[in-house]
């Protein structure tokens, strides 16, 4: 008889290494950041970019609900505004609501001012790659716009066990004036 032992982590917590710290940009320059987590998971984890944004910020009609494409296993903290709000949803779902009922999303209008709004970046702006023991992703934001100006840039870890990770930093976006 034999017996095969799997042993399955999760990646380590997630370092921002370029920029460090809070970083300014000026309005349409390119925004270059790496991400890296190690270890990398058994099976290989994931890393993710994430903006947190105030909703006076957002002023785009494409972005009039809380945006975010869910994570393993359904939704994920990032999809709602606040911890209440998750565990609002929590509490809907235990208690027999509707499939509807459960994954809506509150619209913009019913967002208060000081209230923060998950945006995730479209994988077609980062590269995740493993570089010896490490996961890097690497992101770049070709012309950053001022709706990100005093916004959270957050790299997050995913993975089918243990609970994700995430650190951010903030990223300031000035005008740019022509003479």
């Amino acid at each position: 008889m034999c017996f095969y032992i799997t042993f399955v982590a999760p990646p380590g917590p997630p370092k921002i290494v370029s920029p460090e710290t809070n970083h300014v940009y000026l309005d349409g320059e390119q925004l270059r950041a790496v991400c890296v987590s190690s270890p990398p998971g058994k099976p290989l984890g994931g890393l993710f970019w994430r903006w947190l944004i105030r909703t006076s910020q957002v002023d785009d009609s494409d972005i009039q609900k809380i945006s975010g494409i869910g994570g393993r296993g359904g939704a994920r903290l990032s999809d709602y505004t606040s911890v209440e709000a998750y565990l609002r949803s929590l509490d809907s779902s235990n208690s027999g609501g509707s499939l509807s009922q459960k994954i809506a999303m509150p619209e913009l209008s019913q967002l208060q001012q000081g209230d923060f709004i998950s945006e995730d970046v479209q994988p077609l702006h980062y590269t995740l790659t493993k570089e010896k023991d490490q996961l890097v992703n690497t992101l770049i934001i070709q012309r950053v716009t001022r709706k990100y100006h005093a916004a959270k840039l957050i790299c997050e870890t995913g993975h089918p066990v243990g609970s994700a990770h995430q650190t951010s930093i903030t990223i300031f976006v000035k005008r740019k004036f022509y003479f």
